[in-house]
């Protein structure tokens, strides 16, 4: 398991030599892709991506793959279940559009890790962790170019490259002999794949499985696009229930968790469908489908498989979360400031540059080593970060003033006064909109008052137990902290519609501040789990963090 913690810790790869993606070109194919899968296609620009799946008239499960926008009309399919389903999908039913599909056999390397980043960095020259989630890039790699797509598979930064197959050696040779990376062993691919919730096609999911029983839908689904075959199964299940059955993660700290069907008292209740030995966790983990009346996550339930008893917890997906990076980059940067004080230039460089590894959109960062570089009369290089700071926050006056400076220190007078006019003019604009928030926040205000005046003759002249007017009254109120006042109309929202998970985020946010933790752990707890089922990912993050924040 050796190559599990490089993956953990620093950065492996591994490659499936022949992977058949599906190119889509032409005037219709925009509109005839949008007709047929999840996602919403018109949202892409050149160089994006988006998850996405083909599913049946039932909802179930066809191809998932990711959608890239390469170019105006043309787009690439990557699959990344039953490819070839989706191709003889897409081919069997366009007649008259304007669009050609073809597959072409291209070599997929991925690299995956925290050091993923710099890994990549070193071949390229670029912080790729700039880059956007499932975006579309062009690299140079030995011998020709690739495409490259940022978002790693296993739970940590990662990337894919497509390449085509001559180009694997060379490239495979450098990652090993020169750069160090080891190949990640298939069963360590199990482990992280395990750990970080992921299905897999054939063992934990099939085109006779739903959409939603995945939880793949919160990614892989647009609820504002038109239509397509199985969207009203998948909005009929969004809108008014939840799945009976849900995938759900399953963990034992002594005792491994059998594959099968499982009763709970005396009932069948699901089935496990993929297990393994967790090193990070210290635990047996597993992935099944549960029934929707256990899957509070953090409840214990005990199991009856194959005749076994086995007492679980439930976890909601994914088992394993890494280390927050944002979080990382700004210990860095801390610890880098604290060095730059005890003149320790060379330390405060080495952790600066460290923290735009983690993240690269760290502004204070690029403008802190800027700064350091120029004082050590390393001009040039100061102008790069201060340049790459431009690209990161083009709406920032600061990065300007910077670069007017060092080209005046290295006696170019002319772009030095460029800079500084750009300079001047981001401040003014940045002036002007501090001054039009200002007044935005104003208006916001007043609209807040008429909104609970409206409500509230909803509440006391129509109907009390309007859900809408309820809910709306208490956020107003909360939003303007009448928090007191804002408590009783939130309860009432909750008794109105038990399943309305904002209503509950917005509740235990209240009751938060009402200085009533215990009551306000209640609500998030009941919250998680509605919201697990529904699927409402924002909701339930939130609620998560604020309930791991009261202990």
């Amino acid at each position: 398991m050796d190559t599990y913690w490089k993956a953990r810790q620093a950065c492996v790869w591994w490659c499936k030599p022949e992977v058949k993606v599906i190119w889509a070109e032409g005037q219709d194919a925009a509109s005839y892709l949008q007709s047929q899968i999840t996602q919403d296609i018109f949202k892409l620009k050149p160089g994006e991506g988006l998850p996405s799946a083909l599913v049946d008239r039932k909802g179930h499960i066809q191809s998932l793959f990711s959608l890239h926008c390469q170019a105006e009309s043309r787009y690439l399919l990557l699959p990344e279940a039953n490819g070839e389903g989706l191709f003889a999908h897409l081919e069997a039913f366009h007649f008259v559009e304007d669009v050609t599909l073809q597959q072409e056999s291209l070599c997929c390397i991925a690299l995956e890790g925290p050091q993923s980043a710099e890994v990549l960095k070193t071949l390229t020259g670029k912080r790729l962790q700039a880059l956007n989630a499932l975006g579309f890039y062009s690299v140079a790699v030995p011998g020709g170019s690739a495409w490259l797509i940022p978002g790693g598979q296993l739970g940590e930064v990662g990337y894919r490259l497509l390449m085509k197959t001559a180009l694997k050696d060379s490239f495979v040779q450098m990652l090993e002999k020169q750069l160090q990376i080891p190949e990640l062993a298939p069963e360590a691919y199990d482990v992280l794949r395990l750990e970080a919730g992921q299905p897999l096609w054939g063992e934990d999911m099939s085109s006779e499985t739903a959409l939603p029983a995945t939880g793949q839908e919160v990614e892989r689904v647009s609820y504002d696009k038109g239509c397509y075959l199985g969207q009203e199964v998948i909005a009929r299940i969004r809108s008014y229930g939840v799945s009976p059955y849900k995938l759900m993660g399953f963990c034992h700290a002594d005792t491994e968790i059998p594959l099968g069907e499982f009763l709970i008292a005396g009932k069948k209740r699901g089935h496990i469908t993929s297990h393994g030995w967790s090193p990070s966790l210290k635990a047996h983990l597993a992935l099944g489908y549960l029934h929707k009346n256990y899957r509070e996550p953090g409840q214990k339930i005990a199991l009856e498989i194959e005749g076994q008893n086995v007492q679980v917890e439930v976890v909601r997906l994914p088992f394993y979360t890494p280390p927050d990076q944002k979080a990382q980059a700004q210990a860095l940067y801390d610890q880098a400031l604290e060095a730059f004080a005890e003149d320790q230039e060379i330390l405060a460089i080495e952790l600066l540059q460290s923290a735009l590894d983690k993240d690269a959109h760290l502004a204070d960062a690029y403008e802190s080593l800027g700064v350091i570089l120029s004082r050590l009369g390393r001009h040039h290089e100061a102008i790069a970060v201060m340049k790459q700071l431009t690209e990161v926050a083009p709406e920032e006056p600061m990065a300007h003033t910077n670069l007017s400076r060092f080209y005046m220190l290295l006696g170019d007078k002319q772009t030095a006064e460029e800079h500084m006019a750009e300079a001047t003019r981001l401040d003014m604009l940045k002036r002007m909109s501090t001054q039009k928030q200002a007044a935005l926040q104003a208006e916001e205000a007043a609209r807040k008052q008429e909104m609970i005046a409206m409500f509230k003759e909803v509440l006391t002249e129509e109907d009390p137990e309007d859900l809408v007017a309820n809910f709306g009254l208490g956020k107003a109120l909360a939003d303007l902290e009448r928090y007191a006042e804002a408590q009783p109309y939130l309860e009432k929202a909750v008794a109105v519609d038990a399943l309305y998970s904002a209503a509950y985020l917005q509740l235990g946010k209240v009751l938060a501040e009402l200085q009533q933790s215990e009551a306000a752990k209640v609500v998030f707890k009941r919250g998680i789990q509605v919201a697990s089922e529904k699927g409402d990912l924002m909701p339930l993050k939130e609620m998560e963090q604020r309930l791991l924040g009261l202990g």
